[in-house]
């Protein structure tokens, strides 16, 4: 073990105030420290002091010294760091802002005060006493996780003491199919919504927009004579700076809007803020609308969101130019999640499947499926047509079908079904009778 101490020099001169040297075991790794004093033995003793604390951490006797700290601080001390350190990385204040009022309520309610008061039971505990919907209860899980995973990424703590607590489950919601506008109802809601709330719900609809990226959208990101809008980064969910078309409707919509309420100096669109769900129910419920379906799908904002996606797909847009407007990165989420299935008119496209019953009734005695009776005469016929240029006649169609059809009596022609016998009894056995006799 090495351990001296000794006064730097800096530009050619010694300093006054003292450093420390140590090694610990037979390692090679020399530790250098500032001391911070000027009295040699005052130095050597905390040298020591230092050094002894370093070996029994590195034996695993006393946690390091960060955690050893970090214990005795406060959690709201950490949450504050916490939260400064977030408002440096540029995060969304709405975030910033929920985590500042869910850790200290937690910290509250689980009488938490320090690090080592946080345990898994305890949340656990919490969680079973709340009347909260399991999406709220993972929100704060998700809030005091960060905190911790931050913690522990400074030295703080040695471990996240929630790490393996599982998310309550939502099976209803997480299985629950996206509910969408069909055209009837948008129709009926922009006929009774106010002025103001029906341009923001057209310009959801044309734009798929969430409501914190609507709500943010300022004059300047319209661009109307190049017929696009700029996301600005700081303002969407991703943190991206997307350029979407603007739609030519919308515009017109929005520049009547400028000229209608006279403020064309105020830089936000929507200056008013745009509608919450309890306004969109309660426009749906004037015009008609359901705010629950049958399926137990309720109306929110999100469901202009879906009904963007959905109509884009009904319409026949390419899968990846859905995915781009939408802003998706994995198209399985605009396929399935956002697209509600219940528009596709699936009672429609049933009746689209063939009918059995009107299969070739010949064909399947003769041995000879439909479809190669067919080819066999359009084959025979292209033939024909090409050695002469006359139109092949129905007699030449019962000569050709002679050659497979057996049991066929004249080889009788039907105009619907195919090739059927005059009457069941063709199929047996017995003598032709002639079809100039009289019975």
């Amino acid at each position: 073990m090495i351990q001296y101490v000794f006064r730097p020099k800096r530009n050619g001169c010694i300093q006054k105030s003292y450093r420390g040297r140590y090694s610990i075991g037979e390692t090679p790794r020399l530790y250098d420290i500032a001391l911070r004093t000027q009295s040699k033995e005052v130095a050597e003793l905390r040298l020591k002091e230092i050094a002894e604390e370093k070996e029994q951490e590195l034996a695993g006797l006393i946690a390091p010294r960060g955690v050893r700290e970090g214990a005795r601080t406060l959690i709201l001390s950490h949450l504050d760091d916490f939260l400064g350190y977030l408002v440096k990385q540029g995060r969304a204040q709405d975030y910033i802002k929920k985590i500042r009022s869910r850790v200290p309520r937690l910290c509250r309610e689980c009488r938490w005060e320090y690090p080592p008061d946080v345990t898994a039971d305890s949340f656990r505990k919490w969680c079973l006493q709340r009347e909260m919907a399991p999406k709220t209860l993972n929100h704060y899980l998700d809030s005091i996780s960060s905190l911790f995973n931050w913690m522990l990424s400074y030295n703080r703590v040695d471990r996240n003491p929630l790490k393996y607590v599982k998310k309550v489950s939502n099976s209803e919601r997480e299985n629950e199919a996206p509910r969408a506008f069909t055209l009837v109802e948008l129709e009926r809601l922009f006929a009774i919504a106010p002025y103001y709330r029906r341009v923001a719900y057209q310009a959801f609809y044309y734009t798929g927009l969430r409501r914190k990226e609507l709500r943010a959208l300022e004059w300047d990101d319209l661009h109307f004579d190049e017929g696009h809008i700029q996301l600005r980064a700081r303002t969407t969910k991703s943190r991206r700076g997307d350029l979407i078309p603007l739609h030519p409707e919308l515009a017109n919509i929005l520049l009547e809007f400028r000229r209608g309420t006279g403020r064309a100096e105020l830089k936000k669109i929507f200056y008013k803020g745009v509608p919450l769900a309890k306004s969109l129910k309660a426009d749906a419920e004037k015009a008609g609308l359901s705010v629950v379906d049958d399926w137990g799908r309720e109306l929110s904002i999100h469901t202009f969101r879906r009904t963007f996606d959905t109509q884009l797909q009904l319409a026949g847009a390419s899968p990846l130019a859905v995915q781009k407007l939408m802003r998706h990165k994995d198209i399985k989420l605009t396929a399935k999640t956002y697209f509600d299935a219940e528009q596709l008119g699936l009672q429609r496209e049933l009746v689209k499947i063939p009918n059995p019953l009107s299969s070739h009734i010949a064909s399947q005695n003769s041995g000879h499926n439909g479809k190669g009776l067919s080819q066999f005469v359009q084959r025979e016929i292209t033939e024909k047509e090409k050695s002469s240029s006359k139109v092949v006649d129905i007699e030449e169609i019962r000569t050709l079908l002679s050659k497979i059809v057996q049991n066929v009596p004249n080889g009788e022609l039907v105009l619907r079904g195919g090739l059927e016998p005059p009457h069941l009894s063709a199929y047996a056995p017995q003598a032709h009778v002639s079809t100039n006799s009289t019975t």
